[in-house]
């Protein structure tokens, strides 16, 4: 069976996996529901697009019992200076590049890493490069046949939110957002389970997103800096590494490990992906916050239900790797659970969903909040994680030279 991210598992009987079907071309595949158990994944991904909602909010910081991400004001304890969720106000704050992923993921590609709210660290396993591969190369495991065996999109059209042609989303559905200058955009998971990889252009800047179903991973490329003086195009290269997309490179058919973010074989071999900012919510919450958004629209040029999650139970079933993890996953936390984690200055550190949320419930006066600031330190860098749960939203910003941030309550 071909699955998400160029992984091929042949599932036996007892298999997670036993109803998914595969995104490439042509592929159907029924979808996949959270067993509503709170087992540590706050994001559970359900039939018909939907997206999470269950709980939030240790440091110091602080917590609104009640509201939503548009509710969610910070102020500077200091200069008393305000700020929305995305850091725009009387200022504006610098985000700091995070990415939500399962636990498993996070844990096997970031050894060594803090843990919020946790006394315990991930356990030290270091990847092992090679003068051939960034990684060991057989570990590079072959998923699809060839490459492009999960079409990639190009430039796809773009609708209004309230379009016809955006109705497969729900409010709760997860989208990747971006915005340059007047233009802003909408990626949903509901269409990057099935293509994995978009090529696009937002306010006249070449982008390039990349998505992960089995890591729950987004990230958003610049392709005009893989090589000097060209705009590349990414595309699926049917290889996955430690159950991770690796994507390649058109114009010069190097392989990088998506969560790596480096490449793994060919003439860029450990040289960086050059990442660009991104932002990752709810479909009604990035609405609220850009109503002038645009989506991409469910006419892509390809037969797909962008309604059905295409891998079965696979985002609920903590049991389901798809292949053995070299090092092996930290046991800390579930595999599955929801997991935003940061890199700043050399330095990383996971916000497990949980364990915000256990944070924001021991400051709440219902023990119910969704919504918190925390001011921490990553390494010697100081930073604020805003985060609004409910709406699947955890954000780092940079607060070098600042004092703490508090919600406005």
């Amino acid at each position: 069976m071909l699955a998400a991210c160029g992984a091929d598992k042949s599932p036996g009987p007892s298999s997670a996996n036993a109803s998914a079907g595969a995104p490439g071309d042509g592929a159907g595949g029924d979808a996949g529901s959270d067993d509503g158990n709170d087992d540590g994944n706050n994001t559970g991904q359900q039939a018909g697009g939907d997206a999470p909602s269950k709980s939030a909010g240790n440091g110091l910081g602080s917590v609104n019992p009640s509201g939503r991400i548009t509710d969610l004001r910070l102020r500077d304890v200091d200069s008393g200076a305000e700020y929305d969720a995305l850091g725009r106000g009387d200022s504006s704050l610098t985000p700091l590049p995070g990415y939500n992923q399962f636990w498993f993921a996070w844990s096997v590609f970031n050894d060594g890493s803090e843990i919020f709210n946790r006394e315990e660290s991930v356990k030290t396993a270091p990847l092992v490069s090679t003068e051939e591969c960034a990684v060991p190369c057989g570990e590079i495991r072959p998923g699809c046949p060839a490459k492009d065996c999960i079409p990639a999109l190009t430039r796809p059209e773009q609708v209004g939110a309230d379009s016809k042609e955006a109705a497969y989303l729900s409010e709760s559905s997860f989208v990747v957002g971006v915005a340059v200058g007047a233009d802003v955009r909408a990626y949903p998971h509901n269409i990057l389970w099935w293509h994995e990889i978009v090529n696009d252009e937002v306010g006249g800047v070449p982008l390039a997103l990349t998505h992960c179903p089995l890591t729950f991973s987004s990230i958003a490329h610049d392709p005009t800096a893989f090589i000097p003086g060209q705009t590349v195009e990414l595309g699926v290269s049917g290889q996955l590494y430690n159950a991770n997309l690796v994507f390649y490179n058109r114009a010069a058919d190097t392989w990088f490990s998506q969560l790596l973010g480096v490449g793994t074989r060919g003439a860029a071999l450990g040289k960086i992906a050059p990442r660009v900012h991104s932002w990752e919510m709810t479909w009604a919450a990035w609405k609220s916050m850009h109503p002038e958004t645009t989506v991409l629209s469910e006419q892509t040029g390809h037969a797909r239900n962008y309604q059905s999650y295409p891998y079965g139970s696979y985002f609920s079933d903590h049991a389901d790797d798809f292949q053995p993890m070299r090092p092996p996953a930290d046991p800390i936390f579930p595999a599955k659970a929801m997991t935003y984690g940061v890199r700043v200055g050399g330095s990383a550190k996971a916000y497990v969903h949980s364990e915000l949320a256990a944070w924001a419930a021991s400051r709440s006066a219902n023990g119910g909040s969704t919504l918190g600031v925390v001011n921490d330190t990553v390494g010697t860098s100081k930073i604020a994680i805003v985060f609004d749960l409910d709406a699947g939203y955890v954000q780092a910003f940079d607060r070098t030279g600042q004092a703490d941030l508090e919600l406005v309550q």
